[in-house]
């Protein structure tokens, strides 16, 4: 895969809908706007956002069987990425116990 095609997927997810990781979570967590505070570092902003959805993220986040990883778009470069490791990164780093 070239590197045009390797931007041509990243525009897929990228664009206004949902992307599909989303779309396919059965609480539809906010995963685009979770990975920008991520990347900022912001473990407490992103597990704030985790929480709008999901009742008991500290639970949830270790067990959930995650779907969303069929959907990713990197299934056709490498591997997908584990969101459910990153909701319990945000967890774990958010700074409260729960």
């Amino acid at each position: 895969m070239n590197v045009k095609d390797i931007l041509n997927l990243e525009n897929l997810c990228i664009q206004e809908e949902p992307v599909y990781c989303s779309a396919v979570c059965p609480v539809h967590v906010d995963v685009r706007s979770m990975l920008k505070q991520i990347q900022k570092g912001s473990f407490s902003d992103a597990e704030r956002l985790y929480r709008k959805k999901v009742i008991f993220p500290s639970i949830v986040s270790r067990i959930c069987d995650e779907p969303c990883k069929n959907a990713c778009l990197r299934n056709n470069l490498d591997d997908p990425l584990s969101i459910r490791l990153l909701e319990k990164a945000c967890v774990d780093y958010s700074g409260k116990n729960k």
